[in-house]
């Protein structure tokens, strides 16, 4: 618009409303004086040539036009006046200055065509300039990924070349990079929601396949979209096809070293490296030192969202929760790393620090609360068998082992350590035979009546004896009144002859609900 009025054969031309709307970008010029269909020739951008015929009758109503130009994203009316209309009604000077659309009026002895072609002959001028400049800042870009350039160097290249800001946000790598021409547009970047920064500046999505990446932002509003430069525009969308070659190029390199890490990584777990071996991978590459302790973690993914039918689905969550849990482990324990195998997450983790109960007491809560956050996001199941901690590298396996048999017997917890199972390692080396007979030697009643008349009988004694004996506190887990628990014991007691009074009994007892629960 400002370089319009500056044309040399146009001096005589008034922005007489809409000044707040100079800014607004001419794409085309289009001449509208039939208004039978004329909303279908607009399609955003245009200086709209009238001669004011339809309105000379009754000028108040060309506030109407003056609004339907606006919800098309027109650049400005451009009218003639001493012909049909001597001069612009108030009202709609008005309404033209309430939405920014600029009316130009010119004087009598302007026909359409010595508009029309001066200003075409600037459009397509400026458009060659713009496409020039588009060219320039593509060629650059493409030039600075085959040179292996960063994504803060990427980012200050386009500021550089454009004089406008651009930052470029990963919400799944917590990452931010931007220029700093302008500190309303870095505060807002780093400080306000995304949704917020997505609703208020032009911006592209970084997307491979259904995985959204991040977002390339650029430092003009949406709100002023119709009035941004072809090559802004251009240079957000180059912008973005450069980033996805740039992280397409990181994630293959970082996909080619997960492989290799993750083979070497088993042939710690699964026994395919001779000790020498153990040692060096796990200095070489796991920058692991001879006095680190070790322990391995295991994590069953179990999916609970009945739409996660797909494969890749399922083992796209599986990498983002693998991350989200190594992070902890870091920050609470050392180092660490893992690998996924069937949905299973498998963590090797070292520090010189020995993994004492309040440690342990730590690491257990953090992570309790990461996997309710996880269940909750993504629909899943998670569950966690922790080995023993060692200090000879060779015993990686025995860890790995062990956390495999926390994994199995641990049902009713989220985390399981291995050398807190106590009588249930026990247990699990006993043939399953020998098993049976000691449960149906002392519940075998109570199961046959409980199929019978579904009184919960087994259920009210496991929690019973999850909870050291305490009535009341199993009645409020179960929902129900202490007398009806107790009722259920006495029941108990009278088909199996045991009393929870004697101390012998109790532990039978005990050890029949493990068996039941962990066994049968």
């Amino acid at each position: 618009m400002a370089s319009f009025l500056k044309i040399t054969q146009f001096n005589s031309f008034k922005l007489v409303a809409g000044k707040s709307g100079i800014t607004r970008d001419i794409k085309t010029v289009t001449v509208i004086d039939n208004l039978s269909g004329w909303e279908n020739w607009l399609y955003g951008g245009e200086l709209v040539l009238s001669s004011g015929f339809f309105w000379r009758d009754n000028p108040e109503e060309l506030e109407y036009f003056i609004r339907k130009l606006y919800t098309h994203n027109a650049a400005c009316l451009c009218i003639k006046i001493g012909r049909f209309l001597d001069h612009i009604p108030s009202n709609v000077i008005k309404v033209s200055d309430e939405l920014s659309l600029p009316i130009i009026t010119h004087p009598i002895n302007y026909g359409f065509a010595d508009i029309l072609i001066p200003t075409l002959s600037i459009i397509l001028k400026n458009r060659e300039l713009e496409l020039l400049k588009s060219y320039k800042i593509n060629k650059s870009l493409t030039n600075m990924v085959a040179n292996g350039a960063s994504i803060s160097q990427i980012i200050d290249a386009l500021q550089i070349m454009t004089n406008v800001d651009f930052a470029f946000v990963s919400p799944s790598n917590n990452e931010c990079f931007h220029s700093s021409l302008d500190d309303n547009f870095k505060n807002n970047i780093t400080k306000l929601p995304l949704e917020e920064n997505l609703r208020l500046y032009n911006c592209e999505e970084l997307k491979f396949g259904r995985n959204t990446y991040g977002y390339l932002f650029q430092n003009t509003f949406k709100k002023d979209t119709h009035s941004t430069p072809l090559f802004l525009k251009n240079s957000l969308i180059h912008g973005c096809t450069i980033l996805k070659l740039n992280l397409q190029q990181k994630v293959s390199n970082r996909n080619i070293e997960r492989r290799y890490k993750d083979e070497l990584f088993f042939d710690l777990l699964l026994n395919r490296s001779s000790i020498k071996e153990v040692s060096t991978l796990l200095k070489n590459f796991f920058e692991w030192t001879p006095e680190d302790k070790f322990f391995v973690s295991i994590i069953r993914v179990e999916s609970n969202d009945v739409t996660l039918t797909s494969k890749d689905d399922f083992d796209n969550i599986t990498n983002v929760v693998s991350l989200k849990i190594t992070k902890n482990i870091k920050e609470l324990y050392g180092n660490a790393f893992s690998a996924t195998l069937a949905h299973s997450i498998i963590t090797i983790s070292s520090s010189e620090k020995e993994l004492s109960l309040n440690l342990r007491k730590k690491l257990e809560e953090q992570l309790s609360q990461l996997f309710n956050e996880i269940e909750l996001e993504f629909g899943i199941k998670l569950i966690m068998g922790v080995g023993g901690v060692y200090d000879d590298a060779d015993k990686i396996r025995k860890s790995y082992k062990e956390a495999q048999e926390a994994l199995n017997l641990g049902h009713h917890s989220s985390i399981v350590f291995f050398d807190e199972l106590g009588v249930q390692k026990l247990l699990h080396s006993l043939p399953l035979n020998e098993l049976r007979s000691f449960f149906n030697n002392y519940l075998e009643e109570v199961l046959d009546y409980d199929k019978k008349h579904n009184l919960d009988l087994l259920k009210t004694l496991a929690k019973l004896v999850e909870n050291n004996w305490n009535y009341r506190r199993t009645a409020k887990i179960l929902g129900t009144h202490h007398n009806t628990v107790k009722y259920r014991v006495d029941t108990i007691q009278k088909l199996s002859g045991l009393s929870l009074d004697d101390h012998e009994d109790r532990l039978n007892i005990a050890l029949s609900m493990r068996i039941y629960l962990n066994h049968l």
